[in-house]
């Protein structure tokens, strides 16, 4: 994997809504290549980098080129955001940032993420050393309507129904092993807009396996007793699914904020990414 290939998403627009400052601590939820991390260590800030990806946390310590007083990276998924935290002396900071979903070296890590590497195997995990079940494992479990109810989270109802017949009826026939077998069985489904028809179903995998969903409701909460008043709550999310869940925690009417024509143009996978901003009053406990 190239260390450069990741491009971070709304990096201005993420600076200014978590006030970087120098000796103002920062929570990195999502650490990933350490793109975000490394803006905010740029300007002064201290960063505690979580990461649940051993291959990811390579890669951001290769770019980043220190681990120290001002950056400490701890492996773990941000479900457990309170405990590290704790662990690394990141028990009140003046924000927390989240950029959900994966990065788009994790399409390259060999673990079947991307429709397009079919000889991959059909993995999907983010952590393989502490979880078990790979999409394989899921899809080869799952009854028809368990596949509906997992990609009913990111489109129609009428669409998901759809695609889990195609899903199920494969997998009646012959076991899902590598990627090559969840696009066969898609074959003929018609393209969703500009989308690809994997696309979403390839995403929707990627979150249940990851208990994506689940945690990310569990760790904002944990997140939001961490953060100092007048300090502040960052998160992009690029899934319906995942955005219904911070906007219902943050409670606001907001509109969120969108990358800008001239970004999307350099970074077309930031087509989708939506970021919601959430200050703690100074007089808030």
């Amino acid at each position: 994997m190239n260390k450069n290939d990741h491009i971070p998403v709304l990096s201005s627009e993420v600076l200014d809504a978590l006030h970087v400052k120098k000796t103002r601590k920062y929570i990195d939820a999502t650490l990933g290549a350490g793109g975000h991390s490394s803006l905010i260590l740029a300007h002064g800030g201290s960063v505690l980098g979580i990461e649940a990806d051993n291959q990811m946390i390579e890669i951001a310590r290769a770019n980043l080129g220190q681990v120290g007083d001002d950056f400490v990276i701890a492996q773990g998924n941000f479900v457990n955001i309170d405990r590290l935290a704790k662990e690394n002396g990141f028990t009140l900071v003046d924000g927390i940032f989240y950029d959900l979903g994966i990065s788009s070296l994790h399409y390259k890590n060999g673990r079947g993420f991307s429709f397009e590497n079919e000889d991959e195997p059909l993995d999907m995990r983010l952590d393989t050393h502490s979880q078990a079940v790979t999409a394989a494992d899921l899809l080869n479990s799952l009854r028809r309507d368990q596949i509906e109810e997992m990609l009913g989270a990111g489109m129609e109802l009428g669409e998901a129904r759809r695609m889990a017949i195609l899903i199920w009826k494969f997998g009646e026939k012959k076991k899902y092993r590598c990627v090559r077998d969840l696009v066969a069985a898609l074959d003929g489904m018609p393209r969703m807009g500009k989308l690809h028809p994997a696309t979403k179903v390839f995403a929707a995998l990627r979150i249940a396996v990851n208990s994506e969903l689940t945690n990310l409701t569990e760790s904002l909460p944990r997140a939001w007793e961490l953060i100092k008043p007048g300090g502040t709550l960052v998160v992009i999310s690029f899934h319906s699914g995942e955005d219904r869940i911070v906007k219902q925690f943050m409670g606001n009417r907001e509109k969120p904020v969108v990358p800008s024509e001239e970004e999307l143009e350099k970074n077309p996978r930031a087509r989708s990414a939506k970021m919601r901003v959430l200050r703690k009053e100074k007089n808030e406990i």
